[in-house]
């Protein structure tokens, strides 16, 4: 089973002046893509080549236009809430530290602080980071 699957991944964005003769955009057309268990995978090209749109597809923050999105072969597509990931740009909220910015998922979820930092604090060990 893949862990990642794409099939026929299509998704244009409205121009929303498609009356002045400006055309819509589209960013994917019909993507395949499988990712085995354990795999690293990168996405590279230049500036809209439609990599964080493929990444937000992935995540179900846009719905495509057409296609599936499997997750260790579930259909997800357009669901939020399986996948996470850290955006070129990192969005830390400043005024938090590296724990608190890291339990707030859980804490807009309703977890208790203490049992969120607790949670993050063995997750970061987990990639290397204990002690941050």
């Amino acid at each position: 089973m893949k862990s990642v699957e794409l099939r026929n991944i299509s998704h244009t964005f409205a121009s929303g002046r498609s009356g002045r003769g400006l055309p819509d955009l589209k960013v994917l057309d019909q993507i395949d893509l499988a990712i085995e268990p354990g795999w690293f995978t990168a996405f590279i090209g230049p500036s809209g080549a439609g990599k964080s749109t493929l990444f937000n597809v992935i995540t179900g923050l846009i719905k495509p236009d057409q296609g599936q999105v499997l997750i260790s072969g579930e259909q997800v597509t357009g669901k939020t809430g399986h996948v996470a990931y850290m955006p070129q740009k990192d969005l830390l909220l400043p005024w938090r530290n590296v724990i608190r910015n890291a339990t707030a998922g859980l804490e807009a979820l309703g977890t208790p602080v203490a049992e969120a930092a607790e949670r993050a604090q063995e997750m970061l060990g987990l990639f290397g980071l204990e002690g941050f």
